[in-house]
């Protein structure tokens, strides 16, 4: 995912401390995998119903006590009325649901947490955006575009 957080412990201090040593705090570096990660550019799916599906790799560690995170990098047709959304799903989790609008057609981002219980740690994360679009007017349904931007 965008931002699998794993956990290493790192700790001491030099030598020739006149006081106790008082340990480093912990590090928790970040293994981030996005759609550009995996050779993949910007994916742009078309219809009144789209969706896309990507498999992430499995974390390469333990994930970390701070939790994981999805980054999304989206934007649509801005035909799209008021009532059309983005909605995410990870190994079949809802994640959440995202009001689109004009304002998010050009392009926006959210983040959002992903349960833990929602991953694997042993195969792929598959990681579903499904994009319903409802029309603003005489749209043709062929007018309709969601994209996940590569960042994601």
């Amino acid at each position: 995912m965008c931002a699998l957080m794993f956990t290493t412990a790192h700790g001491g201090a030099e030598g020739g401390a006149r006081f106790p040593a008082v340990p480093a705090p912990v590090t928790q570096p970040a293994q981030e995998t996005s759609l550009d990660g995996l050779g993949l550019t910007s994916q742009t799916v078309r219809g009144t119903a789209a969706s896309l599906a990507v498999a992430f790799p499995a974390p390469a560690t333990d994930l970390a006590a701070s939790g994981s995170y999805l980054r999304v990098f989206f934007g649509h047709s801005a035909e799209a009325a008021d009532a059309s959304t983005l909605r995410l799903l990870v190994n079949d989790v809802a994640l959440v649901t995202v009001p689109l609008s004009v304002s998010t057609a050009d392009g926006s981002v959210f983040v959002v947490a992903v349960p833990t219980n929602a991953l694997h740690v042993d195969r792929p994360n598959l990681v579903e955006f499904l994009f319903a679009f409802v029309s603003a007017g005489s749209a043709s349904p062929d007018a309709f575009f969601g994209r996940i931007g590569a960042q994601t």
